[in-house]
């Protein structure tokens, strides 16, 4: 079911044509990469970097947090080929025509309607496929890498990383679908990919149980979040050994009973939070462990590896995720691993100051406001819209919206949506599009999840914009073009 009717064999051939381009430029040219700072930009960097290597040319790799006026200027000035990926299908007419040397955008964005010019793209929107869910930019570049002929051993496994930290798994089944399957397909014919049903928690292959239950990011429980202590007393109570011996156990070791015992007592606490009982809660889906990667490593663990790439890029040293993926170990990981622990602690004291600062969490009719301005970092704010939209005050009706200061003049936006409202029509993309841009702000992005930059005087006009919005759309009407 590769194609579903669609443009799948056009999508390879321009996937054949991008390679043919970057090989064309590495042999005369050192080649600039620019990608998104988060994991999926990360990765696709880090396969075009590999092509670029294969091919025997020179790179340099710069990751940017966003594609605005500034950056599109000196992307203009630059006098090298270059070469986008997860970014710049929203800016092709600015830049057409002022890229001397050529350039690519390898974007899952949707992109704009006129891309007439003279800019090479590689966008699934283009052949009928859907951006947010059926392939990111690190599984764009996969299929370019595959058409070069980059060992898929070694390419697969970093698409499959991108395309989980980009929420691509985010159905009732938590598995990676459509084009993204495909790629996992690959990287389990070759040996270098699990694919298996199991418990979803951060840490799975690593950290001691308690651990990994009060440091969940897929949903916060009820009374363990956060709280190691707690997460120790509901294991002991559910009998369940978290040692064996001296050495704590994982939730990989975990026995099927024991794995049944563990979600009875979630549900459980769910149950007695809501006062009702809870059927339908994420913990259980398709795991992907890389096979190649040592056990009880932070990279065994597809999703585990996104967020260490995640931190990385949050943090100002997305330079060293690129190099993991492209296969350094040793002290490079070492550093990793020390920056993602203290970007979790600071996301931790993020949400534990949101939920306790009075008047930081608001309801308007059906968007659930988080004002985190003076509380939450800006370079936080997505990671922590992420765990807000898995708690228990959103409902499938919420649109969740976080703020967080930017500039002095400026807030940062991160908007998530359900499936739920996705399915209905609802996409956070289009809304911070409409929204932001009659405000002379930027927005866009995925219907699941998206962003914008808003001027600080207009915060409450653009909560009335976006209801604006979300009503039209619920009821049918469409949403208004940005």
């Amino acid at each position: 079911m590769a194609d579903k009717g669609r443009g799948f064999n056009a999508l390879l051939s321009r996937a054949r044509e991008v390679g043919e381009f970057i090989r064309d430029r590495a042999e005369r040219d050192e080649i600039l990469i620019l990608g998104h700072l988060d994991a999926d930009g990360i990765t696709a960097t880090s396969l075009i970097a590999m092509l670029v290597r294969l091919m025997g040319g020179s790179f340099q790799t710069r990751s940017l947090e966003q594609l605005g006026p500034k950056e599109l200027e000196e992307a203009a000035s630059i006098e090298k080929p270059v070469v986008m990926v997860d970014m710049g299908s929203g800016s092709i007419s600015t830049l057409s025509g002022k890229m001397g040397s050529g350039l690519v955008v390898i974007d899952h964005h949707v992109p704009e309607r006129d891309t007439a010019g003279d800019v090479l793209q590689l966008n699934p929107h283009e052949f009928g496929y859907e951006g947010h869910w059926e392939i990111s930019a690190s599984g764009l570049a996969y299929l370019v890498c595959k058409a070069a002929g980059v060992n898929a051993k070694s390419a697969a496994p970093v698409a499959v990383v991108g395309a989980l930290a980009d929420l691509q798994d985010k159905n009732n089944e938590r598995k990676l679908n459509s084009l993204n399957s495909l790629i996992v397909n690959d990287g389990i014919e070759l040996g270098v990919v699990e694919e298996k049903e199991d418990l979803l928690f951060f840490g799975r292959e690593t950290r001691p149980i308690h651990k990994a239950l009060a440091n969940s990011y897929i949903v916060p429980i009820p009374n363990i979040t956060g709280n190691e202590e707690a997460a120790y007393i509901l294991l002991n109570n559910l009998g369940i050994k978290v040692k064996e011996g001296e050495r704590w156990r994982t939730i990989s070791e975990l026995s099927e009973e024991e794995k049944k015992k563990l979600l009875v007592g979630l549900m459980t606490l769910f149950a007695d939070e809501l006062k009702a009982q809870v059927m339908d809660l994420p913990f259980v889906g398709k795991v992907y462990n890389l096979l190649r990667e040592d056990r009880r490593s932070p990279l065994r663990d597809a999703r585990e590896f996104g967020y260490l790439l995640n931190s990385l890029g949050r943090t100002g040293r997305a330079a060293l995720g690129v190099a993991i993926c492209l296969g350094v170990r040793g002290r490079v990981l070492e550093s990793a691993e020390e920056a993602s622990r203290e970007y979790s602690a600071k996301i931790r004291d993020s949400l534990n100051k949101v939920l306790n600062v009075p008047g930081a969490v608001a309801r308007h009719g059906n968007l659930v406001v988080i004002r985190g301005e003076g509380i939450i970092d800006a370079n936080l704010l997505s990671p922590v819209a992420n765990m807000l939209s898995n708690s228990l005050m959103m409902t499938e009706d919420s649109l969740l919206l976080a703020f967080a200061d930017q500039t002095e003049d400026t807030l940062k936006v991160s908007a998530r949506a359900p499936e739920t409202l996705v399915r209905r029509g609802i996409s956070a993309g289009n809304i911070m599009a409409a929204s932001a841009s009659r405000l002379g702000g930027q927005g866009g992005g995925h219907p699941v999840a998206a962003g914008a930059s808003i001027p600080k005087k207009q915060l409450q006009k653009f909560i009335e914009l976006v209801m604006e919005q979300y009503e039209r759309a619920a009821s049918g009407q469409g949403q208004a073009e940005a």
